[in-house]
């Protein structure tokens, strides 16, 4: 639970589970290809470069972590948009072969959050100092989950940034042997995203419209980091005790929500304009 390894500094927690969940979506996406009729040859290239170019995009364009969701969503789907333009391979089938790929790298991503102790949870004990309502906002924002009944939670070493965290609002002395008892809302969240992969992948492929994957893949993710948000602890609330990340989410959903309703309402009015067929004598 530290960000770097005590002998080796340039290799961290984080980093050997993100190659760890890049080389298992890699396998899944290409496994995928053969369903959708895609060359597994595409894969190699379009899924480095949306992952490149997703991240690369972030931190480019974000110096703010809680705005970063939405950009590398953004910048990622741009690079595939780009790859089918160029390749002439059909974007809506390259977009649903990614989808639960993409789900993994989350589930396994979140691991080596909990390993390099960043995107933390809210503290699970009772604390005296939360009775500040701004501070109480950040750190215990769902109350009932409070107390000695939650058996998940865990503590974080020094130098965490939990641990920092607690330190600085003065919830822990100078000293300290460990943080308070957080919640692994690190795991929590990749629970969420296996059962969310079980449920998405019981659909067979090709049974729905090519690019509905990608998208119930997209709004299931953005509705479960709704709700895991709120035990975050990382993150500041800025309006109606909501936090950057979950307006984020809502804008998502409501994307996904339009483009859903956008192409049921066209293919209705396709079927609408058909001429009648005229029966055989």
């Amino acid at each position: 639970m530290n960000p770097a390894f005590d002998s080796y500094d340039f290799v961290t927690p984080y980093g050997v589970t993100l190659v760890i969940a890049l080389g298992v979506a890699w396998i899944f996406a290409r496994r995928n290809a053969r369903h959708y009729g895609i060359d597994s040859s595409h894969i190699d290239l379009v899924l480095p470069l949306s992952v490149l170019l997703g991240i690369g995009g972030a931190i480019l364009l974000s110096a703010d972590s809680a705005i970063r969701l939405i950009i590398v969503i953004g910048c990622g789907t741009m690079a595939v948009l780009a790859y089918s333009f160029l390749s002439s391979v059909s974007f809506l089938r390259l977009v649903d072969t990614l989808a639960l790929p993409t789900l993994t790298i989350i589930v396994i991503q979140r691991v080596g959050c909990l390993l390099a102790g960043c995107c933390w949870g809210d503290i699970s004990v009772s604390v005296e100092l939360l009775a500040d309502a701004t501070v109480a906002s950040q750190l215990q924002t769902v109350p009932w989950l409070t107390g000695d009944h939650v058996v998940t939670a865990l503590v974080f070493p020094p130098g965490s940034p939990a641990y920092e965290q607690h330190l600085l609002l003065g919830l822990i002395p100078p000293g300290a042997e460990a943080s308070l008892p957080v919640h692994p809302v690190q795991l929590y969240e990749s629970v969420a995203v296996i059962l969310a992969l079980v449920a998405l992948s019981r659909r067979p492929a090709g049974s729905c419209r090519p690019g509905s994957l990608a998208l119930f893949s997209t709004g299931t993710y953005a509705v479960l980091r709704f709700f895991t948000e709120f035990l975050r602890a990382d993150s500041e609330i800025v309006v109606s005790g909501l936090s950057l990340v979950q307006l984020q989410c809502l804008a998502i959903l409501l994307g996904v929500g339009i483009i859903l309703g956008g192409s049921r309402l066209l293919e209705s009015r396709m079927i609408e304009s058909r001429p009648p067929k005229i029966a055989g004598n």
